[in-house]
């Protein structure tokens, strides 16, 4: 015959604990893989040649200028957006 015995409290939060633990991991997992999937999609329109404007594609850009952005041009563009500042990157070019 099987008996039931009660699971101590220390049991019971180590039980809880480790499934905690499990679908943090696995968010953490989803966060990798979705941040893994940002950079390499940055990168492809970081790299993409200021040319695609007019071959077609994919490309990124800023209005109300109408650059095509790409590399450092992009990076600080970007960088300027997130700090909240206007980006003119090609502000001093000729």
């Amino acid at each position: 015959m099987f008996g039931f015995w009660p699971v101590s409290t220390g049991h019971s939060r180590a039980i809880r604990d480790l499934k905690t633990s499990s679908a943090q991991g696995d968010v953490a997992s989803n966060v990798d893989a979705d941040v893994k999937t940002d950079a390499m999609r940055y990168r492809h329109l970081r790299h993409k040649d200021v040319d695609t404007v007019y071959s077609g594609g994919i490309f990124a850009g800023q209005t109300p200028q109408n650059y095509v952005l790409n590399k450092e041009d992009l990076d600080q563009a970007i960088d300027a957006e997130i700090s909240g500042q206007k980006a003119d990157t090609m502000k001093g070019r000729s």
